[in-house]
C-alpha cells in the first residue's frame, strides 16, 4: 500500500519549525519502518524571509514580529463597509493608544469576512473576529513585555555568538 510512496509533511506540521521532513519506503515496507531523512535544500520560513524572498503575510508577520519589539497584526479579508486595510489601521492605533508599538500586515482582501490574528515575538495570537478581536488584543498587551524581555535575551545571546 505504501510501497515506493513518497510523503511530504505539510509545514504547518513540522515540529520546532525545523527541516522538512521527507518520508520514504521502500517496497514491502510497513510504516513502521519508515525512514524520516531532513530535506537539505529545506530553509526555515525566517531564513526565507531574512534573505529577502517572498513568503506569505503571515510568515512575514511572525518573523517580523520575531525580529522587533513590535505587534504585528494580519487582517485577513474584510468586513461590510471596510477594507482589511482600515481595519488593520484602525487596530494598530489602539495598540498606539496603549503605548505599544504595532505594524499591520494584509492578506486575503478579496474575503468576504475578516479574521484577525496577533505575533507577538513569533508567537501566534488568535484567530479573532471583529467580535473578539479586542479580547486577543488585551491578552496580546498582557503578554508583550516577558515576551519582549525574551527576546532581548534572545538577541544579546545572538550578539555573544557572533
Amino acid at each position: 500500500m505504501l510501497a515506493g510512496a513518497m510523503i511530504a509533511a505539510p509545514m504547518g506540521a513540522m515540529a520546532n519549525d525545523g527541516a522538512q521532513k521527507v518520508a520514504s519506503t521502500t517496497t514491502g515496507a510497513t510504516p513502521a519502518s519508515m525512514v524520516i531523512t531532513a530535506d537539505p535544500n529545506y530553509k526555515k520560513p525566517c531564513e526565507r524571509y531574512a534573505e529577502g524572498q517572498t513568503v506569505t503575510p503571515d510568515i512575514e508577520a511572525g518573523c517580523f514580529s520575531r525580529d522587533h519589539p513590535v505587534v504585528s497584526v494580519l487582517v485577513s479579508g474584510n468586513a461590510e463597509g471596510m477594507s482589511g486595510s482600515d481595519i488593520a489601521t484602525y487596530i494598530v492605533g489602539e495598540f498606539d493608544g496603549a503605548h505599544t508599538s504595532a505594524k499591520q500586515f494584509l492578506e486575503f482582501p478579496e474575503w468576504d469576512g475578516v479574521v484577525i490574528s496577533y505575533y507577538l515575538n513569533g508567537l501566534y495570537y488568535g484567530p479573532y473576529n471583529g467580535n473578539n478581536w479586542r479580547h486577543g488584543m488585551n491578552e496580546v498587551l498582557s503578554h508583550k513585555d516577558d515576551a519582549w524581555a525574551m527576546q532581548r535575551q534572545d538577541m544579546a545571546m545572538l550578539d555573544l555568538e557572533r
